[in-house]
């Protein structure tokens, strides 16, 4: 199992119970994605794999009932 943790600062979300999003890997995208979450793109390496959790997005009930 891959340990997975939010990279939205003070987040310290990391439980098995959470739903995770990777960021994108597309450069463009990816520095999108960190920027909203008020992180310096520069601060996270491409190669890493970074994860916001399910309380940075609008996920409804119904998303769940189709995992």
């Amino acid at each position: 199992m891959v340990y997975k943790w939010c990279v939205v600062p003070q987040c310290t979300n990391a439980s098995p119970d959470k739903m995770f999003v990777s960021i994108p890997k597309n450069t463009k995208i990816r520095k999108k994605w960190l920027m909203l979450a008020r992180r310096n793109p520069k601060d996270i390496a491409a190669s890493i794999n970074a994860f916001m959790c399910e309380d940075h997005f609008n996920v409804s009930k119904q998303f769940y009932s189709h995992l």
